[in-house]
């Protein structure tokens, strides 16, 4: 019979490590953007935006690159919790409008900003082509980029 004091301590965490919502993700390709709890310094200012991604796998594919981003993004002093938000939108048959829109939510918060956010390398010689003329509202994208990076 082994005494109690050789038994493993154990404890519950007082935090979730992950939750997951049900949200209306009828779509299986997404964009989403991970969202840090303190503002991480940029160029041209500061965001709470760490990561802007795509998926054509959907919530499965988000928790594998939060989890993948994990270590970098907790290395910020005074990061303690960070959240993935799904960014909706109806498709084109016409163009490939999944890449098109990350690229275009990465110029424009390189053009906010001064660089890309804290986790993405793709994306550093992107230039604008027909994002903001011909497919998406430069304003709009801004407007969400701004709205996430501050709450």
């Amino acid at each position: 019979m082994t005494d109690s004091k050789d038994k493993l301590e154990i404890s519950l965490r007082p935090r979730s490590v992950l939750t997951v919502t049900r949200t209306s993700l009828s779509q299986e390709k997404l964009i989403y953007i991970l969202v840090s709890n303190k503002k991480i310094r940029y160029r041209k200012g500061s965001s709470k935006i760490v990561y802007v991604g795509r998926t054509e796998k959907g919530i499965a594919r988000i928790a594998k690159s939060a989890a993948y981003r994990a270590d970098r993004i907790f290395k910020r002093p005074s990061v303690t919790i960070f959240e993935a938000r799904v960014i909706t939108f109806r498709e084109s048959s016409s163009i490939k409008s999944r890449k098109k829109l990350e690229r275009a939510f990465l110029l424009a918060f390189k053009g906010l900003y001064g660089q890309l956010p804290l986790c993405n390398q793709q994306g550093k010689r992107y230039r604008t082509t027909d994002e903001f003329k011909k497919y998406f509202d430069k304003m709009k994208l801004q407007h969400i980029l701004k709205k996430l990076g501050t709450n």
